[in-house]
């Protein structure tokens, strides 16, 4: 593996699994760390969460590290205009943040909104408040935990998005001011939203904590294996070891068993070639 690279697989490739089961899987398949997919499946507080022990048991049974965490995001949103949804959206993610203390790891991966489009400049601008309210008030609960929140870059081939660009991102890191909040940057997603990654890369540093790895052609959030797209992984993998990023790279692709291999093979193919 590429040097300084935290690599790691998300349990998301086998969400339809039960998690002790993704992770029987993940080990056979030699990975040594993880993403805990926490979005209707695995770790989503909505469906009831394992005792941690038990995690860090399984964990430490199969030699599995574990990275990070991804919180849930869809039928919640951090910008509702009805204040009651916009609280139980931020405590349902708190819980996500909460849980990941418990389990000794510090980075979770959060949405920044819904996803949806925008059809009006004001009311975009009115939901870009209520959006730094409720990051500020995950971050300061992170800070009390000790942990970190990933805010992830989403697709976004409109332009009106929140968070569906990484200048989003830094504006929400930058208007919370907390060093509680840093960027986890989804190549797919960037591929969909400009077309590219070079750039939202470059404007990603130094906040860059995470990559989610994926591949496509820009046209859908496709979730490919390395190599089944456009994406150039050498040169992207060759320019995070230039800029001596030492953060997660993380697999979160389709194709199961075989779609991990295949993808394994492309990231360690940049470290002998």
């Amino acid at each position: 593996m590429p040097s300084g690279l935290q690599v790691a697989v998300s349990t998301w490739t086998f969400r339809t699994q039960p998690l002790f089961a993704a992770l029987d899987i993940l080990h056979l398949l030699g990975v040594t760390a993880v993403e805990l997919w926490g979005d209707r499946a695995h770790l989503d507080p909505r469906l009831g969460l394992p005792d941690p022990e038990e995690i860090g048991a399984a964990l430490d049974r199969l030699g599995l590290t574990l990275h990070s965490v991804h919180g849930p995001f869809r039928g919640m949103d951090l910008a509702a205009d009805d204040e009651t949804q916009r609280a139980e959206a931020v405590a349902l993610v708190g819980q996500a943040l909460e849980y990941a203390a418990r389990l000794d790891c510090r980075r979770v991966v959060v949405h920044p909104s819904t996803g949806i489009p925008f059809d009006s400049e004001t009311r975009r601008a009115a939901a870009w408040r209520r959006t730094v309210a409720s990051f500020g008030e995950l971050a300061r609960r992170a800070g009390q935990l000790g942990v970190t929140v990933l805010i992830e870059n989403l697709p976004d081939s409109t332009g009106r998005v929140i968070g569906g660009r990484v200048a989003d991102l830094l504006a929400l890191i930058e208007e919370v001011a907390s060093p509680h909040l840093a960027v986890c940057l989804d190549v797919g997603h960037a591929l969909v939203s400009t077309g590219g990654w070079q750039e939202e890369l470059a404007a990603a540093f130094p906040y860059l904590r995470s990559v989610h790895a994926s591949d496509g052609d820009g046209s859908a959030d496709a979730h490919l294996p390395l190599g089944d797209g456009t994406v150039p992984w050498d040169e992207l993998l060759r320019t995070l070891v230039e800029r001596g990023y030492e953060g997660g790279f993380v697999l979160e692709v389709g194709g199961g068993e075989d779609g991990i291999r295949r993808s394994l093979t492309v990231v360690e193919r940049r470290r002998t070639g």
